[in-house]
């Protein structure tokens, strides 16, 4: 499923912010390494592609992180590209430490993410939630995303895949 959250129609943070949150530098992102299921290797690759990490840190340490990036994008794990608007993000691999789930995490992480995005520009973020990711579609309809449509894959070789959209109506 596609989602959407328009950034020229802010949605009311959380309750008070319990966390720090801005742009990780790459020795965070290092550390990201051991907590999530992506390699360093493949972080650092992130980085050097011109993708930032967003992360949200209690008492030092990250707790929730999310990727962002602009423009043409490879969406790896679907092998596909996609081409964005001028003004959008495409938000990704978003992760919150299973400690911390269930605590209002990703929403003031979302918030905070947001708030991040417009002030310096962006007018809408877009993320793709897989089916069967029961918690992550309530958790993007708890951070005011709203449903676009649905992505349906065809592997056309090994590497790629055609993609078709269709719009809810």
């Amino acid at each position: 499923m596609l989602y959407e959250r328009r950034l020229d129609h802010p949605v009311a943070p959380p309750l008070p912010p319990t966390l720090e949150h801005g742009w990780l530098d790459r020795s965070a992102i290092a550390r990201l390494a051991g907590a999530t299921e992506q390699g360093p290797g493949d972080l650092m690759a992130r980085v050097d592609r011109g993708e930032r990490c967003f992360g949200s840190l209690r008492d030092g340490r990250v707790v929730a992180a999310r990727w962002a990036t602009y423009g043409a994008v490879e969406a790896d794990y679907l092998r596909i590209g996609l081409r964005l608007p001028d003004g959008d993000a495409w938000i990704f691999d978003s992760w919150t430490d299973p400690r911390e789930r269930g605590k209002g995490v990703a929403s003031e992480a979302s918030a905070a993410l947001g708030a991040a995005l417009a002030a310096e520009g962006t007018t809408r973020f877009v993320v793709i939630v897989m089916n069967g990711n029961r918690s992550g579609h309530a958790a993007v309809l708890r951070s005011g995303y709203r449903p676009l449509g649905t992505l349906t894959t065809i592997r056309t070789s090994p590497r790629r895949r055609a993609v078709r959209f269709r719009a809810i109506a």
